[in-house]
């Protein structure tokens, strides 16, 4: 959960912030991006939800929990967003499957 959220709020970053000659493109990815996470991220805050009953919700919870980094003060290149969101799914997909025997319901 976490890291889905730390992943939104990045790919929200990125939205914003994107700066390229693809700018019309990327910017409408990202937000694709970030709307498709957030739906995402409610979907399993409901499901913690009828499992455990309550989740950890606060940002936080959420920077102290998640393997993924953020880019303080950082605006990198689009190319670089990129490859840093690429690598950020990465690490969510490497999570689910190192805990995927908790991630069952």
């Amino acid at each position: 959960m976490a890291d889905e959220y730390v992943l939104l709020t990045k790919t929200r970053n990125y939205h914003w912030n994107v700066e390229d000659p693809r700018f019309n493109d990327l910017h409408k990815f990202f937000e694709e991006q970030y709307e498709l996470i957030s739906a995402s991220v409610d979907e399993l805050a409901e499901r913690v939800r009828a499992v455990r009953g309550k989740t950890r919700a606060t940002l936080k919870e959420f920077i102290n929990s998640s393997e993924i980094k953020e880019d303080i003060g950082s605006f990198p290149d689009a190319d670089t967003m990129l490859g840093n969101l690429l690598s950020d799914h990465e690490t969510i997909i490497k999570t689910l499957r190192r805990n995927s025997k908790e991630c069952q319901i």
